[in-house]
């Protein structure tokens, strides 16, 4: 199985896309940004056909 980086992202988007890799970096960075400050202000995030995001507590490890 190989693994999906933001780098990955970044090359998919410059091609698919047309845009410069600069675009396409900040675009991935706030995608990522807005989705951990929306978990960070206590909201579900729920992306339709991907998944559900929420933060929740766990105990600690002994």
């Amino acid at each position: 199985m190989s693994t999906l980086t933001k780098a990955d992202m970044v090359d998919h988007l410059t091609v698919r896309l047309r845009m410069s890799r600069q675009d396409a970096r900040f675009l991935v960075d706030m995608f990522f940004a807005q989705i951990s400050q929306s978990l960070a202000d206590g909201k579900e995030v729920k992306l339709s056909g991907f998944g559900n995001f929420e933060l929740r507590d766990k105990k600690t490890r002994p």
